[in-house]
Formats: structure tokens, C-alpha cells, sequence
């Protein structure tokens, strides 16, 4: 049997070899097969020095630092800024993270944590149904993008101690205390550095405590009597103000943080307040959910005043998210007794009914 090869040479530094084999036996069968030899330089081998997610050798092609994670200090590291498709060079702004969104593709996600035994039941937009235990009895689910990679983590609150249990989707878990008794857990960013921040109300005092993540601790005082810790970026400019709403009167107090302070009334008395962008523009909006009723009342900031009726969702409570993707959130309401999602239909009194908890289940999303 003869059996030879033929070669081919492509680059320098490193080279690639093409070899084509082929063998023939005496009666006249013959096969082939092709071998590529890469040949790379000795030395230490290609590594990830920073673990921000890129090879140091594509670091040196794209000019970035292969010894810090975050070259341009957007708070992005530049893996995730590669992958999104924005310049690691460059300080960019980044979208707003969308509330509950656990698999980085701007969609919230349906989820309810079991306050009795710790477990977090998630079902995900891109990838559908999983579950993790993380917390335990007593703790009150904080999800949020805690890490700043564009995905909400698992994170808990234990109001006995104010501790905060995080668990990082990059990987990094956190303990840490903050807070202390009769405060409730207001996490959002209140920095506009793309990270969700530690942050507690205390309604008696009427005080906001945030441990921020660029801006460091501080304190903001936004106080009606019997208020309701109201969260939300009401003047789009990327960083949470606070509020406050009143359910005996329906009155807001917003301290904004750029500066100036709104006193207004809107919405159902003896209701729960909510903050979140239900038309698209950026800006936070006021809404109120009516449970013995099942009706919302939505102020938008640029579609004006309006009521969606939902009676089918009498009893439950109120969720907040965009779970359909275009950068609005939608009404939305779980039912404890029965585990149902509802969502606002189409058309009038239409609605959309979603099968997902059980009976020890907490809806994410229902949070300040």
C-alpha cells in the first residue's frame, strides 16, 4: 500500500499547515483525508487575565485592556460590551435593565420565590422553565441586576437582621447588612451606573437609606403619614427618585433627584401605588391598582390619564414589567389563591391567563 500527502502553507505567526493525505492499496481502492496543523508561538498559553470574558490575545486586537475588566469605567465590562455590540473604548449609555429580566434579553420574566422554602421558580423568555433554591424562610425576594451584566440576580432580604443575600449571575455572591428593623427593601439604581443598589425605607421617619454602588451611602427624606415607598425614574434621567404614596387620600410626594419636589393627587384612594413606564418614553408613570375592584389608573407621561379594567383580577396584586418586549410594561396582576398571572387583553375587558406559582408563592415584580 502507497501512501502520500500533499501540503499547502497559509500566514506566519501562527501558521496553518494543509496536509491531504491519500493511500492506495493493490487492487486499486484509494481514500483520503486532510490534517491542519495550526502552529502558535511557545510560551505561556492564551488566557483571560481580567475575566471580563475576552482572550487576552483579542484584547491586543481590540485595543483594550487585557488587565481591567472595564477599560473605558462605564460599568460594563468589556466582554459584555462586545457581546452587546457597544464600544468597550467608549463611555457608553446603556438601556435601562428591564425588571425581572433573568436571561439578559430585555424581556421580564415570570417568576415567584417560596417564602417557606427558599425556592425561586422562574420561567424565562429565551430558554423557559428553572428553578434554584436561594434564601429561606421568613426572607422577602430583591431581585435585581445587582452585578451590572444586564441580568437580574437572586437576591434576598432578611428583615429580622436588614442582611442582604445576593447571588450574582457573574458569579459573585454577596453578603451584607443594611437596613434595620421596620425598614422594607427599596433596591433599585439610584446612581444611573447600571447597577441595582441597596436601599431601605423607613416609613415612620419617612426616610430612603441607599448604599449606592458609584455614589456610596446616603439618605433622601420623602414623608406622607401611612405612605407607601414608591420607586421609579420619574424624569429619565437613568437614576430612581423617590415617592411616596398615600392610600387614604392618593396623594404622591416625588423627591426627584436632580433637584425639586412634586405634591400631587392622583389615582384610587385605598389603593396600592405603583411607578413604571407603561408608555415607552423613558420616564416612570404613576399608576394605582384598586384590588377589590381589579382597576388601574395610569397616569402616562406622554399618553396622558387612563383606566384599564380589570375584573377578572379582583383580589390579587399588582405586578409591575415588560413582558412582551417593547419597552413598555404592561398591567398585570397575580392571584395568590389561585397562582394566575392576569394581563390586560387587547381589547376591552379582555385579559390573558398564565398558570405559574403555588400556594406559598410571591410574585417578583410586586415589589416598590
Amino acid at each position: 500500500m502507497g501512501v502520500v500527502f500533499s501540503e499547502t502553507r497559509n500566514g506566519d505567526c501562527p501558521a496553518t499547515i494543509t496536509r491531504v493525505w491519500s493511500a492506495t492499496d493493490s487492487c486499486g481502492n484509494s481514500v483520503s483525508a486532510t490534517q491542519v496543523i495550526t502552529v502558535l508561538a511557545a510560551g505561556v498559553p492564551d488566557r483571560d487575565s481580567d475575566g471580563d470574558g475576552l482572550l487576552d490575545s483579542e484584547e491586543k486586537i481590540l485595543g483594550t485592556n487585557p488587565n481591567k475588566a472595564d477599560t473605558d469605567g462605564d460599568g460594563r465590562n468589556d466582554g459584555l460590551e462586545v457581546e452587546r455590540g457597544t464600544n468597550p473604548l467608549v463611555v457608553d449609555l446603556f438601556p435601562t435593565f428591564v425588571r425581572n429580566d433573568f436571561d439578559g434579553d430585555a424581556i421580564s420574566d415570570l417568576g415567584v420565590y417560596d417564602h417557606l422554602s427558599g425556592t425561586w421558580h422562574l420561567l424565562r423568555s429565551r430558554d423557559g422553565y428553572t428553578s434554584a433554591q436561594y434564601g429561606f424562610f421568613g426572607t422577602t425576594p430583591v431581585p435585581g441586576d445587582y452585578d451590572g451584566d444586564g441580568k437580574a440576580d437572586l437576591a434576598v432580604y432578611d428583615p429580622a437582621n436588614a442582611v442582604w443575600y445576593i447571588n450574582g449571575s457573574a458569579g459573585k455572591a454577596v453578603i451584607l447588612q443594611w437596613g434595620f428593623r421596620g425598614t422594607v427593601p427599596v433596591p433599585a439604581d439610584y446612581d444611573g451606573d447600571g447597577r441595582t443598589d441597596l436601599a431601605v425605607y423607613h416609613g415612620r421617619l419617612g426616610l430612603f437609606y441607599v448604599n449606592g454602588s458609584r455614589r456610596g451611602k446616603f439618605y433622601k427624606r420623602a414623608f406622607l403619614p401611612g405612605g407607601q415607598p414608591v420607586v421609579g425614574d420619574f424624569d429619565g434621567d437613568r437614576a430612581a427618585d423617590f415617592a411616596v404614596y398615600q392610600p387614604s387620600s392618593a396623594k404622591w410626594k416625588i423627591q426627584l433627584q436632580a433637584g425639586g419636589v412634586i405634591n400631587r393627587v392622583f389615582g384610587d384612594t385605598n389603593a396600592r401605588g405603583l411607578a413604571t413606564d407603561y408608555d415607552g418614553d423613558g420616564r416612570a408613570d404613576l399608576a394605582t391598582f384598586h384590588a377589590p375592584t381589579g382597576w388601574w389608573t395610569i397616569s402616562g407621561s406622554r399618553m396622558g390619564s387612563f383606566k384599564v379594567a380589570m375584573p377578572q383580577a379582583a383580589g390579587g396584586l399588582p405586578v409591575t414589567g415588560d413582558y412582551n418586549g417593547n419597552n413598555k410594561a404592561e398591567a398585570v396582576v397575580f392571584l395568590p389563591l389561585t397562582a394566575e398571572w392576569i394581563f390586560s387583553g387587547k381589547g376591552p375587558g379582555q385579559v390573558v391567563r398564565i398558570q405559574f406559582g403555588g400556594a406559598s408563592s410571591t410574585p417578583l415584580g410586586a415589589g416598590p
